[in-house]
């Protein structure tokens, strides 16, 4: 309905004499419907009536920047984004002030396009900046900086650098127990981070202790069957596999998936994906018939739900056949990897495969054919990968 009614103001008059609140709100409009190519259309003629009303660094037309550069990002236009983003950034700063909330938000838009770029090293520095910019403003208590310093949390954990991520997640922890203590699904987001981050650090042991914690209070917070929750218990049976307690993954995941099951659906991807983890504990321990069974309903599902040439598809096919592989059933493995290889060389899946079929065939005795095979997905992954890649370098090795 308003929609139509845009489209038919639009008509009656040229698009440069509406009014700046017009452009403004139709650009909205046009950006909840998710037609951006209009959005930024409207955009940017309020851009350009809000500079020639007020001024290039006028409040009203930093808004109107800023809001044509995140549809710019809507766009996948990333660079122009960023070429918006910081002339905003540094506007604010100018005629806002450094401390001020929209110079602060502006910063933070223009870190999550670096993230957008890969420019991980720029958006570090600039979230660096405004953690201590909000310090100082606010203080370390405020919720404002304890949202930055989650984000910078995310990006050194991007960046691999985990010990100052932990670093940050404890103090992030410590705050929001000290001093939120009403908001617990806050609290317990932290806690479930700082999980993962040791998790990612191959501490296994305290992830444990931190997840317990947190699923016992998930469950008196959201419900035992909450996705939150269902989340945590996952999380927790992936770090169960690290330890080696695989009966406690089983009776865990199980618990997820029913109750997956329930909440989302047999065919979600959430309760596929734990039911392909449920798969993979019994291929660890060997139990290669309960396996098979669980694998041979998730790849049905899997083809319905993502298509056959989906990488979530296609990844339960490889552990499918590496389970009739373990069981002799080398014509069943030789088949499915057969299947895959189909999608080009070129495709990194049919790499995989490749490797995977050639040890099929030595298992076999087939070692000639495993020989042949085995010098195709060298030349193969040369021209993918490079001559140097750590994958070619393996396959040269085992060929020699």
């Amino acid at each position: 309905m308003l929609l139509s009614h845009i489209e038919e103001v639009c008509k009656e008059f040229e698009l440069r004499d509406l009014s700046l609140d017009q452009k403004e709100n139709f650009g909205l409009v046009y950006g909840e419907a998710g037609s951006w190519q209009k959005a930024h259309m409207m955009a940017t003629l309020a851009v350009e009536t809000s500079e020639h009303m007020f001024g290039i660094e006028n409040e009203r037309t930093l808004d109107n920047t800023l809001k044509l550069a995140k549809i710019y990002g809507k766009l996948g236009n990333y660079k122009k984004a960023e070429e918006l983003e910081l002339a905003v950034v540094c506007a604010s700063k100018k005629s806002l002030g450094e401390e001020h909330p929209k110079t602060f938000a502006s910063m933070k838009d223009l870190a999550m396009t670096y993230h957008q770029l890969g420019h991980l090293e720029k958006a570090l520095k600039l979230e660096i900046l405004l953690v201590d910019a909000k310090k100082k403003a606010f203080n370390e208590e405020h919720a404002e900086t304890l949202s930055s310093m989650e984000d910078l949390a995310v990006t050194y954990a991007q960046l691999g650098l985990f010990q100052e991520t932990e670093k940050l997640e404890l103090a992030v922890m410590h705050i929001r127990q000290r001093v939120f203590r009403d908001d617990q699904p806050a609290i317990l987001k932290s806690m479930a981070k700082l999980a993962q981050t040791f998790f990612q650090q191959g501490k296994f042991k305290e992830a444990e202790e931190l997840l317990l914690g947190v699923i016992y209070a998930c469950k008196r917070v959201f419900g035992e069957e909450h996705p939150v929750t269902l989340r945590n218990m996952a999380n927790l049976a992936q770090t169960f596999r690290q330890l080696g307690k695989f009966k406690e993954v089983e009776e865990l995941l199980l618990v997820v998936i029913y109750a997956c099951k329930i909440a989302f659906g047999e065919e979600h991807p959430v309760t596929l994906q734990n039911m392909a983890n449920l798969a993979q504990t019994f291929l660890q321990q060997g139990k290669f018939k309960e396996a098979e069974e669980l694998l041979l309903g998730v790849i049905y599902a899997c083809k319905r739900v993502f298509g056959e040439e989906h990488p979530v598809t296609l990844e339960n096919m490889a552990n499918l056949a590496q389970t009739f592989r373990h069981q002799g059933k080398f014509k069943e493995a030789e088949e499915l990897q057969l299947k895959r290889m189909a999608l080009g060389e070129d495709n990194p899946q049919t790499l995989m495969s490749m490797s995977n079929l050639a040890q099929t065939y030595h298992d076999q005795g087939c070692l000639q054919e495993a020989e042949e095979l085995g010098l195709s997905m060298m030349h193969a992954k040369k021209s993918v990968l490079g001559e140097e890649n750590c994958w070619v370098l393996c396959v040269c090795c085992v060929i020699e």
